[in-house]
């Protein structure tokens, strides 16, 4: 009997930390029970909205070189099949866009059923790099496990996209590369989309995301020539927090947009032990 107990105390004192190795079973660690929430939020585009999603044919030209490098092809086979991938450039406006559903081989007006997306992605890093403006001393990296922008269920591209709603317009447009060159592509304007943020409403408020949000869309900007892009500072990719007010001047009133969004927004929250969805 006393053999037992000095083998159960000796079990209890084996869990835990001996210098820098653990010792023991994950199980047995307490943990706190995390909650999830989501908060459902509309927003919409002040400024054109031009995704840079790198084309398929572009993908395969580098793909071919790589390949000429390493001897698998002659210069000759290279430049047959850089031939094949060159396009006209009118065929090259839409090859920038994220498709939830729809032939990007047509033109845009030709599709009845098109169905656009942005990158959630693109969303949940133009959040996190709002946190210092808004969050002041809380860091990003921390701030990156505190949320996460949930994509389109019917999304099957592997894009991770954010569907947007139908009405959106599309134009054409031209633009300078670096190094002169042109790059053809398609600018989206008068969309709205609804994002879904999921987050454990214990460590974070849904008003911090909003405000995330807010700050992300009107100074970060999500797409190409953004106005906090890594290597740009253009004025495309801004939207706002809620829904557009015909006639409403957005410089005006960017508080008062924040705050009925919040008001609209639909807080649905689930313990972890429900199990749902």
């Amino acid at each position: 009997m006393a053999t037992k107990k000095a083998d159960t105390a000796a079990d209890e004192t084996s869990t835990g930390k001996k210098g820098n190795t653990w010792v023991g079973t994950i199980k047995d660690v307490p943990y706190p029970k995390q909650r999830r929430a989501a908060i459902l939020v509309p927003m919409y585009g002040i400024t054109g909205y031009a995704p840079r999603r790198v084309p398929e044919d572009t993908m395969e030209s580098i793909m071919f070189a790589r390949m000429k490098k390493d001897g698998f092809i002659t210069d000759a086979q290279l430049k047959k099949e850089m031939k094949r991938l060159t396009k006209h450039p009118d065929d090259r406006y839409s090859d920038n866009l994220y498709f939830i559903k729809g032939d990007n081989g047509k033109e845009l007006s030709e599709q009845d059923d098109v169905v656009l997306g942005i990158r959630a992605v693109a969303l949940k890093s133009a959040m996190v790099r709002a946190t210092q403006a808004i969050l002041g001393e809380v860091p990003m990296a921390y701030m990156r496990q505190m949320f996460t922008v949930a994509s389109d269920p019917e999304d099957l591209t592997g894009y991770e996209l954010v569907r947007l709603d139908p009405g959106w317009k599309a134009h054409k447009r031209v633009s300078l590369t670096k190094g002169g060159g042109q790059w053809f592509h398609t600018e989206i304007t008068d969309w709205t989309a609804t994002a879904t943020i999921v987050y454990p409403p214990d460590l974070v408020l849904p008003d911090q995301l909003i405000a995330l949000l807010q700050h992300a869309g009107e100074f970060i900007g999500i797409g190409a020539h953004r106005p906090a892009g890594a290597s740009s500072t253009g004025t495309k990719g801004r939207f706002m927090v809620g829904l557009p007010t015909p006639g409403e001047p957005e410089h005006r009133t960017p508080d008062k947009r924040a705050a009925d969004a919040a008001g609209r927004v639909r807080i649905a929250e689930e313990r972890a032990s429900t199990g749902r969805r």
